[in-house]
């Protein structure tokens, strides 16, 4: 199977760049009042968006996706070109060495999903979806993927979809409704419980395929193997 290629922009989706402005005293400083991707160092510790580095150390360590950082950096601040790819490394180790693009054409890149907090640089061209991250600081509301959990959940269930075929997925159902045989479990305090979960239907099963850790697609991997 070939692997889906997954761009993910770093500032704003990975990297906090807005936390680390905010209150900065250099910001009330011209030029940087109207540019803050120009202050030194600024991009040297940025904090890490909530939950950015679990998710993409999942995303990364699958066989379904070929990770890379797809970032912009302020053409009048060199150093930032080395601060973020050294930011990388110490937060991702070895595991996107040599993984790390810098481009301000976003659309030139081929591949399957860009996840961008913006449509600028040419991510609003790209040609595979675009998972629009975040806040949208312009028109004031969120975008359609707010937070990493609401990104997860959708990478997820396409990773489910490209390990299982339908009929697959049926026999795993199966197996499961056998195993929640309500005669097994008559005068359990639980038996209430337990018929829900007997008599949940093959959407609501791969529904829960696709957000529980009941049912998350590394568990049941192994089953097929």
């Amino acid at each position: 199977m070939k692997k889906k290629t997954l761009y993910i922009d770093m500032d704003g989706v990975v990297a906090d760049f807005g936390a680390a402005i905010t209150g900065h005293p250099m910001t009330n400083i011209a030029p940087y009042d109207e540019e803050p991707d120009l202050i030194p160092d600024i991009f040297k510790d940025l904090p890490a968006v909530n939950g950015a580095i679990e998710s993409i150390q999942i995303l990364a360590s699958t066989p379904v996706f070929e990770v890379f950082i797809l970032t912009t950096a302020p053409w009048n601040n060199p150093n930032s070109w080395t601060h973020k790819r050294l930011w990388v490394e110490e937060k991702f180790g070895e595991l996107l060495t040599k993984k790390v693009i810098i481009s301000h054409r976003k659309d030139l890149l081929k591949g399957d999903f860009l996840i961008d907090d913006r449509t600028a640089n040419g991510a609003g061209e790209f040609e595979g979806f675009h998972i629009h991250f975040g806040w949208d600081y312009i028109n004031k509301k969120w975008n359609s993927f707010p937070d990493w959990n609401s990104v997860m959940n959708y990478l997820i269930g396409i990773q489910i979809e490209e390990y299982y075929s339908i009929d697959e997925l049926k026999i795993k159902y199966d197996r499961y409704l056998k195993a929640y045989e309500i005669e097994t479990w008559e005068g359990s305090k639980y038996l209430d419980e337990l018929h829900g979960l007997a008599n949940i239907t093959f959407e609501e099963f791969i529904q829960r395929a696709n957000a529980s850790d009941e049912f998350r697609w590394q568990h049941i991997y192994s089953e097929v193997q």
